[in-house]
């Protein structure tokens, strides 16, 4: 069953497939947003010198309300655009994908430090990362709320920008 969810999720990241070849499951809602969150929380509490300074209770405040502002928005679009009924699949589809994108990015990130000082590919390749993570998330959005690419890449885009301002008002970013 893992193996072809997995293949699904790629699919979607390929832009093959869409929030509406997954199943209709709840539970897999609820397992994704739980790896999802543990993810974030954990990756916040490794030491680093950026949030070492952040409280503690601040970081999981941020993941908190990202995770809010995220799910949320979507939600938020999909009734709005009377499309409430694909949310499971469509936020299912963002986290399974925000996994991958999160797996991916953590089995570079080791490549680069076992390679010792790649630090200079790591940049570019977490920028097409993030942009690839941004076009998926648009694809998602324009299959779910029936819209065009641009519509939803402009919402996506938003969505990032909002993920920005969090991480910031938290004192995660920024000076």
């Amino acid at each position: 069953m893992f193996t072809s969810l997995f293949k699904l999720f790629l699919q979607i990241i390929l832009l093959r497939k869409g929030p509406q070849d997954l199943p209709y499951s709840r539970n897999l809602l609820m397992l994704l947003l739980f790896c999802v969150i543990s993810l974030r929380l954990l990756a916040l509490f490794i030491p680093a010198e950026n949030i070492a300074i952040v409280p503690a209770a601040d970081r999981m405040l941020f993941v908190l309300a990202s995770m809010l502002v995220g799910i949320g928005g979507v939600y938020v679009l999909l009734r709005l655009f009377h499309y409430s009924a694909r949310g499971v699949q469509t936020i299912t589809a963002m986290l399974g994908v925000t996994l991958l994108f999160y797996a991916i990015g953590q089995i570079l990130t080791i490549m680069f430090t076992v390679m010792g000082g790649g630090s200079g590919l790591n940049t570019p390749i977490v920028m097409v990362i993030l942009i690839w993570s941004l076009v998926v998330d648009a694809h998602i959005l324009r299959q779910a709320l029936s819209i065009s690419l641009i519509i939803a890449g402009m919402l996506a885009y938003s969505f990032f920008l909002a993920e920005l301002a969090l991480m910031n008002y938290f004192g995660l970013i920024g000076s």
